[in-house]
């Protein structure tokens, strides 16, 4: 397995979601967390990730 493709595979963490550009997690955008927030949205246009996002790997506590 390519090194980078387990790079990308690491757990986010549980409050944590990671977006993905490309399917099966590659080209890593962002990640986001809850940091300890009741609840946060994230608005995918004024981050850049609006119509980039394939593939994403969110944490237990994350409900999306």
């Amino acid at each position: 397995m390519p090194a980078e493709f387990e790079s990308n595979m690491k757990y986010p963490g549980d409050e944590c979601c990671t977006l993905y550009r490309d399917d099966d997690f590659w080209g890593t955008l962002s990640t986001w967390c809850l940091d300890g927030a009741a609840s946060r949205a994230v608005d995918l246009t004024v981050v850049g990730g609006n119509d980039q996002v394939s593939s994403y790997w969110c944490g237990k506590n994350v409900w999306y």
